[in-house]
């Protein structure tokens, strides 16, 4: 009886130490997975840094500088509508506008300059994307129970909850283990390798990722937010000791939103830009109109030449004319250059290449004078001369015949 005894306890304890065995496998599996020390077929992540645990918390903009607003227009390019101090004396805006003809694709920037024309700070415009879908990324993702949790979280309290939630807790139960491995694969996808900190602005969807810069006098920052099932973003560039560049970046944290682009869009800001006065067509403002219609459009050659054109017209727009110039040389194998562009700081070889097409020019429109010169009257051949009097001789004996004389 005693010997039954002891083997039934034997037997229960060893059920019990299964069990408790069984029910702490998943978080001893789960506390591997976020100390980067687990990899299975079932869950893997292949670029596991600390970082992607523990968000900052969120930040609240405190240095929005909105004096002299009648000094501010917006403009529209791509998806992203940004705020300029354009009309202010104290910056000047250029754009950066680069042509990959590998990928045949444009990158699209702005450079704002403040006094004695130094870069302070710099906006890069990135193309919309769809939110990453990974649930076929993992094995674990597939599992019908697995999936129908995942679908139970709402869609907007995920993308907060990507950049803002702490999911180093490994103290949780199953279905919170499985949603903290989904926050984790997308930040996987979504943060950048180079991630110096992620973080909401507060009160809002928008998102901002600092990221390693090579130059280590500015500020690199990803800016994303979503809208719509899409993530649009821009790149932000500032420099650190300067107080003009912190006030911008504010700025534009605060007033930069998101809104579709289209062909249709591009037809309507041109109408604008012919609206506005020769100065402004002349000066960074109508440039940033004829950006603007250019990146809802960006085949368009014409626009390019347009921009090219009305900046030689204006005065000290070498900052302006340059990237575009070197673009058209490089997309185009043209300059569209209407004057003589020796004082610009451009390659030898983009130089040459405006010379030859000023001579071009210049032949076309003597030749046009000459011709206008000379006299284009018709000259009417004999023959019609002939055939003319003919038919009057003919009609003068019709009417001796057919007329009346009373006597």
């Amino acid at each position: 009886m005693k010997k039954t005894l002891i083997l039934s306890l034997f037997i229960i304890s060893v059920l019990l130490l299964f069990f408790a065995a069984a029910a702490a496998y998943p978080y001893y599996i789960y506390g591997q997975v976020l100390q980067g020390d687990y990899e299975n077929d079932w869950f893997e992540v292949r670029s596991y840094k600390d970082s992607l645990l523990v968000p900052d918390e969120a930040v609240e903009l405190s240095n929005i500088d909105k004096s002299n607003e009648d000094l501010w227009s917006k403009f529209h390019l791509m998806d992203v509508v940004i705020p300029l101090p354009v009309q202010n004396p104290f910056y000047n805006i250029t754009a950066d506008i680069q042509y990959d003809k590998k990928k045949k694709i444009n990158n699209l920037g702005l450079v704002v300059l403040g006094t004695n024309n130094k870069e302070i700070l710099k906006i890069y415009f990135n193309q919309n994307s769809s939110m990453p879908n990974v649930i076929n990324n993992q094995k674990l993702f597939k599992l019908p129970i697995v999936k129908k949790i995942i679908s139970s979280f709402d869609d907007n309290k995920v993308w907060r909850d990507i950049f803002s939630k702490d999911i180093s807790d490994w103290n949780l139960g199953v279905k919170d283990m499985i949603y903290h491995l989904y926050l984790l694969e997308l930040r996987s996808r979504l943060v950048p390798k180079r991630v110096v900190s992620y973080k909401l602005l507060k009160d809002s969807d928008t998102v901002i990722i600092e990221v390693e810069s090579k130059n280590k006098d500015y500020r690199t920052e990803l800016v994303l937010t979503r809208s719509r099932g899409f993530i649009y973003s821009y790149l932000l560039v500032t420099r650190l000791k300067s107080d003009e560049s912190k006030k911008l970046r504010e700025r534009l944290l605060d007033g930069i939103t998101f809104r579709a682009g289209s062909e249709y869009l591009s037809r309507i800001i041109y109408q604008e830009f012919k609206n506005l006065s020769f100065k402004n067509k002349t000066d960074h403002m109508g440039m940033l109109y004829l950006i603007s219609a250019w990146s809802h459009n960006p085949n368009n050659e014409a626009l390019i030449q347009e921009m090219i054109f009305y900046l030689q017209r204006g005065e000290s727009n070498e900052k302006q004319i340059e990237p575009l110039i070197e673009y058209a040389y490089r997309r185009y194998d043209k300059t569209f250059v209407t004057k003589d562009i020796s004082n610009l700081n451009l390659d030898e070889k983009i130089i040459f290449k405006s010379k030859v097409e000023l001579e071009k020019e210049n032949e076309l429109k003597e030749v046009k004078a000459a011709t206008q010169a000379i006299d284009t009257t018709p000259v009417v051949p004999e023959k019609n001369i002939f055939d003319k009097k003919l038919d009057e001789a003919k009609k003068n004996i019709k009417r001796k015949k057919t007329r009346m004389i009373i006597e």
